[in-house]
């Protein structure tokens, strides 16, 4: 080990008193000698713990214990949540994360995150921000939308950044932050009229693959509903077939029923690959798909079958993904769902990865579409 010259001569200085202190000490025999010894001894100690000190004996505090010590969360406005970062972003990060539960922490994380380059953990934040339960304070979901407009665009995808802008000029107050949204926003102008009304979408009844009786009794009353869940199936699904579809649903309800001990098949409708829809549970009875009690009741589920990840199927095939546009929107309108409520299994419950980045892809663009039009409908009103 090596020793600095100044920190050796110290310790050896220590040392050199300590033996002169105690030889000294040795040679007063009298009773009264001794207890000018220790007089003396007691009075070298503070010198002795300040050369100790000054030579970088003793504890340290760790900058992340005292950063978290003292960390404060940042007030919930445009201004403090984007402030520079410091030197040292990732140690303000980690003294953050303790205090989520105050919405200008979690900004701050989320911004922060994008600022180091990591997006994606950006967007789990934000995304966790925006579709909360109950709605965030306004110009808090306003601060998100300026946020994730930002990794939209980072990203190249330019419509969804302007669905997020124009969303959070619905619910900004601060005028600075509107000032921010409005930037780039859609701005309301005369343009092309809405399009017309979603076709009635044909779904195949429960009788159509041979669905087996619903245990009501463990079954619960769904109630008014506010929100759709997208789901992919996690099995691998690329027959088109109708036969390949009855035996995918069957096997989910079997499952569901089964080995889960539920009531019945846990979503409300199903999607397969050709694009056919399948009444699953029905709409009365509330759903067994999001998680819990709480995340199901008033929750519709839609599962499309297949696995969505990108070692296995990757992109849901393109007549799926326009019979889940259709379904939802012609769901959304009969039941007043509102665009923020139109979410992923991903969204409600971020330990999953249900449904798969792709479809996670596809009901977001959905979701911006749904929001921009009603944004221009609203304008135009």
């Amino acid at each position: 080990m090596t020793i600095s010259a100044t920190t050796g001569c110290m310790a050896g200085s220590r040392c050199f008193g300590f033996r002169r202190a105690f030889e000294r000490l040795a040679r007063f025999s009298r009773p009264d000698r001794r207890c000018s010894a220790w007089v003396l001894l007691l009075s070298l100690c503070p010198i002795w713990l300040g050369l100790a000190a000054c030579a970088g004996v003793g504890p340290r505090v760790s900058p992340e214990a005292s950063s978290d010590a003292n960390a404060v969360p940042p007030p919930p406005s445009f201004h403090s949540v984007t402030a520079a970062p410091g030197t040292r972003p990732v140690e303000e990060i980690l003294a953050l994360r303790g205090l989520r539960s105050h919405a200008g922490a979690r900004l701050r994380i989320a911004f922060l995150l994008q600022e180091t380059g990591n997006w994606a953990g950006a967007e789990t934040e934000l995304q966790q921000i925006v579709f909360a339960d109950p709605r965030p304070e306004r110009d808090v979901e306003a601060i998100a939308r300026w946020l994730r407009a930002r990794g939209f665009e980072r990203r190249g995808e330019s419509d969804r950044a302007r669905a997020e802008r124009a969303a959070g000029l619905l619910v900004a107050d601060e005028p600075g932050l509107r000032e921010r949204l409005t930037d780039r926003a859609v701005v309301a102008r005369p343009g092309p009229a809405p399009s017309s009304p979603v076709a009635a979408l044909s779904v195949l009844p429960r009788t159509s693959w041979k669905a087996a009786a619903a245990k009501t009794r463990s079954m619960k009353p769904m109630g008014p509903v506010h929100r759709i869940t997208i789901h992919h199936s996690a099995t691998a699904c690329r027959d088109g077939r109708q036969t390949a579809a009855v035996a995918a649903i069957r096997s989910i309800q079997r499952y569901h029923q089964e080995e889960q001990g539920w009531g019945d098949i846990g979503y409300h409708f199903l999607i397969d690959p050709a694009g056919r829809v399948w009444t699953g549970r029905a709409v009365d009875w509330q759903g067994a798909h999001a998680g819990d009690d709480e995340r199901n009741q008033g929750n519709l589920g839609i599962c499309l079958l297949g696995n969505f990840m990108p070692r296995d199927q990757g992109q849901p095939p393109a007549a799926q993904l326009a019979a889940l546009d259709q379904l939802v929107k012609q769901l959304a309108r009969r039941h007043e769902v509102a665009p923020r409520q139109i979410v992923t299994h991903h969204e409600l419950k971020p330990s999953t990865d249900c449904p798969g980045p792709y479809l996670q892809t596809a009901v977001e663009r959905l979701r911006g579409s749904l929001e921009t039009s009603r944004i221009v409908a609203a304008a135009r009103e």
